[in-house]
């Protein structure tokens, strides 16, 4: 399926300020970060292409349970910013573009956890990535099997505008030999899946609070022994 993606942030001041913060700005920069943000929230299209597994990675840890391969993107608007930024010496702000949209790109693994819980009944409950276990070239592959067999999806979404047309025309990601992506703000994972809602995934490891998680230190599996 293909589909549109929300990227909207609630309490995009605070958002700003957690920016600050992880990439050690100094506060009096806030008023041009949420300038920056507005200018790239006009132009990112966030996007995601994804289809059930069909068992042949190979990788015992993806095909012995349920999974979906997954593509995200935020479309090129990030990457025609930034170059705008650049082309005209605004080398800050082509910084500060780049740590937001990492950071927004962050979000939408939460989105689509949530987004495939919604319209799925089943939860994402570990990440894959592409060179843990599968090397990156295989990337263009993996991206080009997704966008063959994806079927498009005009309902599931969190936006009012999800049309066919819209998210056909807008998902162009691709990649070279080496796995190299374009647009840069896209990614590829296998999303492992499961029945267990105590076991969603919160999205990236950092600062996850979720101790059912078994990527976390502190998860104990659980056995039928009493």
């Amino acid at each position: 399926m293909k589909v549109r993606m929300n990227l909207k942030i609630n309490n995009y001041d605070k958002f700003i300020d957690e920016v600050i913060e992880k990439y050690h700005f100094d506060k009096n920069n806030k008023s041009e970060l949420k300038k920056i943000y507005n200018n790239l929230m006009d132009c990112v299209k966030p996007l995601a292409a994804y289809k059930i597994n069909q068992k042949v990675t190979g990788i015992k840890l993806i095909d012995d349970c349920q999974a979906a391969v997954v593509c995200m993107t935020m479309g090129k608007g990030p990457d025609i910013l930034k170059e705008t930024y650049t082309k005209n010496k605004e080398l800050d702000k082509a910084y500060m573009m780049d740590c937001i949209a990492n950071e927004l790109l962050m979000k939408m693994y939460v989105e689509f956890n949530n987004m495939y819980s919604r319209f799925h009944r089943r939860y994402v409950k570990r990440y894959v990535f592409i060179g843990e276990e599968i090397t990156t070239e295989k990337i263009p592959d993996i991206i080009e099997d997704i966008k063959g067999n994806a079927s498009y999806n005009v309902e599931i979404g969190s936006m009012d505008m999800n049309c066919e047309e819209c998210v056909k025309d807008d998902f162009i990601v691709s990649a070279n030999k080496y796995g190299v992506m374009e647009p840069t703000k896209s990614v590829v994972f296998y999303a492992l899946l499961t029945e267990n809602p105590n076991q969603i995934c919160e999205g990236i490891c950092d600062n996850c609070n979720n101790k059912n998680c078994e990527n976390n230190p502190l998860y104990v599996e659980e056995t039928d022994e009493e």
